[in-house]
């Protein structure tokens, strides 16, 4: 009877734990991308602060990952992830993004982004793509909730003629995170 009555504890004590997930409430929510004539699902989005910009005041750089699945957080492993899409954004503010549109810069000036590309798993393979140009629109931001779109001019390094239009949306929560650099040393083994 005493384990019965504290596995009952334990259940009234996750379930009373569990939030309703804010995301949930937004209308219309879309959270996908197109690409080479598929639609992929993106279902998280984590922001990682790096911090202020050492290279230019008043800049600080915040990285965007949107994949499908979820990322374990006691090991910083991705766990059911077939698509991902990561964006490296120079903002002028630091706890979160300003809106408005983010272009693609090489040199990574000023509230712009410099680094993007995403894997997409078909059957076996991974399939690395890389940005040429492209643009980011923060659409909203409010207290945790964003609205963002993307267009990107994405090329395959490792095959010139695979390249295509990536256009995607992501309305709804996200998780902003100070940088943990055990993340991606321990995502890429």
């Amino acid at each position: 009877m005493k384990k019965i009555l504290l596995f009952g504890l334990a259940i009234g004590l996750i379930a009373a734990s569990c939030k309703d997930d804010p995301s949930d409430n937004v209308p219309n929510q879309t959270r996908s991308f197109s690409f080479q004539g598929q639609t992929h699902p993106l279902d998280t989005l984590i922001v990682f602060n790096y911090d202020e910009r050492e290279d230019l005041d008043g800049q600080y750089n915040l990285d965007f990952h949107l994949f499908d699945g979820h990322l374990d957080t006691s090991t910083y492993e991705f766990i059911g992830t077939s698509q991902y899409l990561y964006f490296e954004v120079s903002t002028s503010t630091t706890n979160h993004i300003k809106p408005g549109t983010y272009y693609f810069d090489a040199d990574w000036g000023a509230n712009t982004f410099d680094d993007a590309y995403s894997f997409i798993v078909r059957g076996t393979d991974t399939i690395y793509y890389s940005a040429s140009s492209g643009s980011l629109h923060v659409n909203s931001y409010n207290q945790g909730l964003y609205d963002l779109s993307f267009e990107l001019n994405m090329f395959n390094e490792g095959d010139s003629s695979d390249t295509g239009i990536l256009k995607g949306t992501y309305q709804g929560n996200g998780l902003f995170l100070e940088f943990a650099p055990t993340l991606f040393e321990r995502a890429s083994k």
